[in-house]
């Protein structure tokens, strides 16, 4: 009798398993081609997410991001500091600190419209005392809408990590980063990649030079997923010019045969898919 209840025990267990199985939900396979449309809907936030990931990297103590520098982001009490604020070499990283933003900020000659900042920067100098050492950040859970009246129009959300090391006179590292943009509808994208920066002065890394950096990626957008490469080409950062995005260089994503090409220059960039233009320069 035990050998029957053991045994009908044991079909009645392989039943249910076999049910599960066939109700568990696979998802879909990444999309690997790159169409027109989709190339033109998801240009603009490539173009700003990849000039958001450069300036998060250079100066964040300060955070001069135009335009976030301009409408005061960067000042108490929009900022709370804690840690040691030590700079002692003097390159704009603090020895160990982090910075907690959650404010509320009126825009610029539009008194109906705000920008509302939260989220945190932790940051670490690999050496204090060499303004050439690397430097270790995170971004957590960074966040800002954009709001006219009381109706967000959109809201952005990042979360990083930049671990950068001195390889002579250059530098090399890894960065973890992830973007999304919501609007009615969300693109999100998220990416590990490598990079090689090569300052134009390497007694003074920090202040422009130039990075390239090749990466399989993965951005969503309509509910789809879509597995690409992303390819970056002589990106150039420089803190004396009052910049939105990177002042020269490219940005490719492609799926082997259609591109997407984003060409940065300082206040605009162009988009094309192609060769063909897909968005407007802005």
């Amino acid at each position: 009798m035990k050998k029957v209840f053991l045994l009908g025990g044991i079909i009645i267990g392989l039943v249910l398993l076999y049910n599960c199985k066939k109700e568990k939900k696979t998802e879909p396979k990444p999309q690997t081609q790159l169409n027109q449309q989709t190339a033109q809907a998801i240009a603009p936030i490539v173009a700003q997410g990849f000039g958001f990931l450069i300036y998060t990297m250079f100066e964040p103590d300060t955070l001069t991001i135009s335009p976030f520098g301009k409408i005061g982001a960067n000042k108490t009490p929009c900022v709370e500091i804690s840690g040691d604020t030590t700079d002692s070499d003097g390159d704009g990283y603090f020895k160990d600190a982090k910075m907690t933003y959650n404010c509320t900020v009126q825009y610029p000659d539009d008194p109906n419209s705000s920008l509302v900042f939260s989220g945190e920067f932790i940051i670490k100098d690999k050496d204090d005392n060499d303004s050439t050492s690397g430097f270790y950040i995170e971004v957590n859970n960074f966040e800002f809408k954009f709001i006219q009246g009381n109706t967000p129009q959109y809201t952005i959300r990042s979360n990083s990590r930049y671990d950068i090391d001195k390889i002579g006179t250059d530098f090399s590292g890894h960065i973890y980063y992830e973007y999304k943009f919501i609007t009615t509808e969300e693109i999100s994208w998220s990416i590990d990649l490598d990079i090689d920066y090569t300052p134009d002065n390497p007694g003074e890394p920090w202040v422009a030079g130039t990075f390239n950096y090749a990466a399989d990626f993965e951005i969503k957008y309509a509910g789809v997923t879509y597995a690409l490469r992303v390819i970056g080409e002589d990106l150039h950062f420089d803190e004396n010019k009052d910049c939105e995005y990177p002042d020269r260089g490219k940005v490719k994503v492609t799926d082997g045969h259609n591109y997407i090409t984003i060409t940065y220059s300082c206040n605009s960039y162009t988009a094309d898919y192609n060769g063909v233009p897909i968005a407007l320069a802005r």
